[in-house]
């Protein structure tokens, strides 16, 4: 939520729960679901885009220890 709001994106969160779209899945994200949550404009596109790409950077599997 925290990365929607940031994002100015927070008043879609309820939409994200609603279709069923959690932090752990948001990554997955493709263009053509952003209109299942609402998001519709150009510019907020880009804002959910950004978002994607920035927990995509930030939320990146720890490579397996002991190997």
């Amino acid at each position: 939520y925290n990365y929607l709001q940031q994002a100015g994106l927070g008043d879609f969160f309820g939409n994200f729960k609603k279709v069923g779209i959690r932090f752990d899945n948001i990554s997955g994200l493709s263009l053509q679901d952003y209109h299942r949550v609402g998001i519709t404009s150009k510019q907020d596109k880009k804002k959910l885009f950004e978002v994607i790409q920035q927990i995509k950077r930030n939320v990146t599997p720890s490579p397996t220890q002991g190997t």
